[in-house]
């Protein structure tokens, strides 16, 4: 099978807490880093020198956008805001902020800016206001205020031609919007029984999408698409798309069942397709047909539970892949066609480690909270007056006692200033149930999960990690390198 042959050319060191977005400059030059410690960095690619460090947000950035000349890069945080910043060297403003965005009235957690010559001045942003907006860059003012969603607002991306903006959300639902008029052209659900494992049947290459997919297997999948937008982010739903549940809003649901929130979502170059990563047990990633509303591969195999992961389309020597940061540190790649497996960047043992923890730390805390709900449940039918928890789980992610979370959304709940789960309980299980070997680890691994992920054109990759590992790991296909041998 086809191997885009991925390796480390360098680690890049600096930021002091989690790295949350990474993002290559339109030439692919330089990379831009958002990190939980306030600060947006420029990083030089050729040797990996800090150019620049960008100060002046109040609280952690999640997302950096570049405008399509290169010579601005927005960047998206939990102060509520947004920045623009001039970062052209030979600016005497280098550096410096140009514009403030400010409207949002929660975390600002995406951005995305139209990349096209001469339209490249509309700058979108999610938030977990559940709200999405467009901004004039030239003007530094709102031109649009879309009530998109009834959930954190994770992703938003425009299409090639600039004509179109995809969101998605904790809702589970992604919608495609017209930047022209704000109308909501298309509502996209993944509803009950989503997440089918299953690859589908044939597709066709290249990142324009899996052309010949859409006859594919998809019955593990439930969707509806609904076209245009009635009433508000909610109804519309539950009034046209039959069959699909939105439970207790907020996405994680009331009920028995919910939709599997999404964390991001990537168009492909010809625009039909959306390729999507869900936070649910699989850890799904997930291409879209977007005209049939179909879901024409699933990609198995990493950990996607607990943070919204950046994804991406990657071509290398004429073959298209799928790439996306997995919780246990390592980074995957499939075929876009086939859904196997191309290659598996490892972790670190220390990033496999960190999951075996957490996981053991978060079945206990599980039990625990069971057992204190059944107690309070029998001390109420006792009498004794004491009602049940009740209430929101809270914003997902976003647990830091300074609100700094400035990393990509995790499910609620976490322990702990530093997301480290508090501290380990033993299990006091008699007859556990036989654990699978860890998988393959690699010292220059990540040591934590891997959320940040961008893909440039001529065969790099960019990948940053969370709390634990704080670095960006620079990575060339195997036909980069030899290009650069033989130059």
């Amino acid at each position: 099978m086809p191997s885009p042959g991925f390796a480390l050319a360098r680690t890049l060191e600096g930021h002091s807490k989690s790295v949350a977005a990474v993002k290559f400059s339109p030439d692919g030059s330089v990379v831009a880093s958002a990190s939980a410690d306030k600060t947006v960095r420029l990083w030089r690619v050729a040797d990996g020198a800090q150019l620049c460090v960008l100060v002046g947000h109040e609280r952690g950035c999640s997302d950096v956008a570049w405008t399509g000349c290169g010579r601005y890069l927005a960047s998206a945080s939990d102060d509520k805001n947004l920045h623009l910043w001039d970062v052209d060297p030979c600016s005497p403003h280098y550096g410096k902020t140009v514009r403030v965005f400010a409207g949002h009235t929660s975390h600002v957690f995406c951005c995305d800016v139209n990349s096209v010559c001469g339209a490249n001045n509309v700058l979108a942003s999610g938030s977990v206001d559940e709200t999405v907006r467009l901004w004039d860059l030239r003007q530094g003012t709102c031109v649009n205020v879309l009530p998109a969603h009834s959930d954190p607002v994770t992703g938003v991306k425009f299409s090639p031609d600039g004509a179109i903006l995809a969101t998605c959300s904790y809702d589970g639902i992604t919608r495609l919007w017209s930047v022209a008029t704000g109308a909501c052209l298309r509502t996209i659900v993944l509803g009950l029984g989503g997440g089918g494992l299953g690859g589908g049947g044939g597709g066709g290459g290249g990142a324009e999408g899996a052309e010949g997919a859409e006859d594919a297997d998809t019955a593990g999948d439930k969707l509806a698409v609904i076209p245009g937008f009635v009433g508000n982010a909610v109804d519309d739903v539950a009034a046209l798309a039959d069959g699909v549940v939105i439970n207790g809003g907020a996405g994680w649901g009331d009920g028995s069942y919910r939709n599997a929130p999404i964390g991001c979502i990537v168009p492909s170059t010809n625009g039909r397709y959306l390729l999507a990563s869900t936070l649910d047990a699989h850890g799904s990633l997930r291409l879209w047909d977007a005209v049939k509303g179909r879901v024409v591969r699933t990609y198995a195999g990493r950990r996607g539970s607990r943070y919204c992961a950046f994804a991406a389309f990657a071509d290398a020597e004429g073959t298209s892949y799928a790439v996306c940061g997995s919780e246990d540190g390592s980074v995957m790649a499939w075929d876009l066609r086939t859904g196997e497996v191309a290659q598996r960047i490892p972790g670190s043992d220390a990033a496999w480690t960190n999951v075996v923890g957490d996981e053991r730390t978060k079945a206990e805390a599980e039990k625990r909270r069971g057992g204190s709900e059944k107690a309070e449940n029998t001390a109420k039918l006792d009498g004794d007056g004491i009602e049940p928890a009740t209430g929101s789980p809270g914003t997902p992610g976003r647990d830091e006692e300074d609100g700094d979370a400035g990393n990509r959304v995790g499910v609620p709940g976490r322990e702990g200033k530093d997301g480290d789960g508090g501290d380990a309980v033993v299990s006091t299980d008699l007859n556990p149930e036989p654990k699978p070997p860890p998988p393959p680890t690699d010292p220059d691994g990540h040591d934590d999960a891997v959320v940040g992920l961008d893909f440039f054109r001529h065969g790099m990759l960019a990948t940053s990690g969370l709390e634990r590992d704080r670095t960006i790991k620079l990575w060339t296909t195997a036909g980069y390198r030899e290009r650069a041998r033989a130059s």
